[in-house]
């Protein structure tokens, strides 16, 4: 499954926009979660319970190889997503916007006017602004153009559009969620799937369009490098979405 999610940034996991979030679980678990399904506590707080099922294993064998790939090759994705560029026409919505506006807002601050931007409201003051790495250290390649990551975890699927920075920062913390969105719940709990998500937004009061054309583009990136290294006998040997969907 693969489209556009939002961002939850921590210091362990630089998450950025159009990065890419790849749902892998661990020990036998799967990528995604249900955050808005588990157990209310006493002091008000909520706990997500349970993980989605699990990605079939050929999925799973491509996206080691892929991985592997990208960590030797830092520009491997890069070169993926500059082939879709060089395309006409219609490809060209799809570019990178400025790097600049890549700007991660402090969680405290919110968005109060839905009727300004987030240039009118927040851009003018630098106090509201993470401080992170300078991108031309490690996310350009000397051309000013963005280069995009994929990383690997946890990616909680909800009914609702999460613009809450609290509630993303204590699942970032807490569970190590690096992505949220809002289709994945709906199909996995029948059919087990992958979910490739192009980060957007930051799952914050911020949010706006302006890098879902590109984010769309990366994922849809990296889910071609993932094809081409499925082995067609593997597939072969998965149950076909229409017999799971039966029996489930």
């Amino acid at each position: 499954m693969v489209g556009v999610g939002g961002g939850a940034p921590a210091p362990k996991h630089d998450v950025r926009l159009g990065d890419v979030v790849v749902g892998i679980g661990g020990g036998g678990m799967g990528g995604v979660i249900q955050y808005d399904y588990g157990k209310a506590l006493q002091n008000g707080s909520f706990i997500a319970t349970g993980h989605l099922r699990q990605p079939p294993q050929s999925l799973l064998t491509a996206v080691t190889v892929v991985r592997a790939i990208h960590d030797g090759e830092l520009y491997h994705l890069k070169n993926a997503v500059g082939a879709v560029l060089q395309g006409k026409g219609s490809n060209r919505k799809f570019g990178c916007p400025p790097a600049s506006s890549d700007r991660l807002i402090v969680s405290k601050h919110i968005h109060t006017d839905e009727t300004k931007s987030c240039e009118e409201i927040c851009g003018g003051d630098p106090s509201v602004l993470v401080i992170r790495n300078s991108q031309d250290d490690n996310d350009e390649d000397g051309e000013g153009a963005v280069l995009p990551v994929a990383h690997y975890g946890l990616i909680a699927s909800g009914n609702q559009v999460m613009k809450d920075s609290a509630f993303r920062d204590k699942l970032a913390e807490i569970r190590g969620v690096l992505c949220f969105e809002m289709e994945a719940a709906g199909l996995m709990i029948h059919f087990p799937c992958l979910v490739v998500r192009g980060i957007c937004d930051y799952s914050d009061s911020h949010k706006n369009k302006a890098w879902q054309p590109f984010a769309a583009m990366t994922a849809a990136a990296y889910a071609k490098d993932l094809l081409t290294e499925m082995v067609p006998t593997k597939i072969q040997q998965e149950r076909r979405a229409v017999d799971v969907l039966e029996t489930s």
